[in-house]
């Protein structure tokens, strides 16, 4: 359908999995809905840096995105990010974080995890 934006479109979503790829052991095959999906971080996690380091650095994408995408880390919005590329971040203080980000559709999600040093 031309005639629709193209945030609109259903091309510029994730589609449903096929049947025959359900058996598929990829975490990312689970997922039936058009939601956002991060990969390089994990909800819940704790983070250390590598020895020697002070700081813990982030290569994080998000799937199911539109347009360019705006990453906020406990609500500061530290990077924009357009044409598939990552969010490169390093955190260098202990404690909680969350990470959020949001497409221009508006569409957002967020991941929890905590840095210890």
């Amino acid at each position: 359908r031309p005639w629709l934006p193209a945030y609109r479109q259903a091309s510029r979503l994730i589609p449903p999995v096929h049947s025959r790829c359900q058996a598929d052991p990829d975490p990312l095959w689970q997922h039936q809905d058009n939601r956002i999906h991060f990969t390089g971080i994990t909800e819940g996690s704790i983070y250390k840096p590598l020895p020697g380091r002070r700081k813990v650095p982030f290569s994080v994408q998000a799937l199911g995105t539109v347009g360019p995408r705006w990453w906020f880390v406990n609500d500061k919005l530290v990077q924009v990010t357009q044409d598939g590329k990552p969010l490169l971040h390093e955190v260098a203080q202990p404690g909680a974080y969350r990470l959020t980000v949001m497409d221009s559709q508006g569409q957002a999600s967020q991941i929890k995890f905590q840095v210890v040093l």
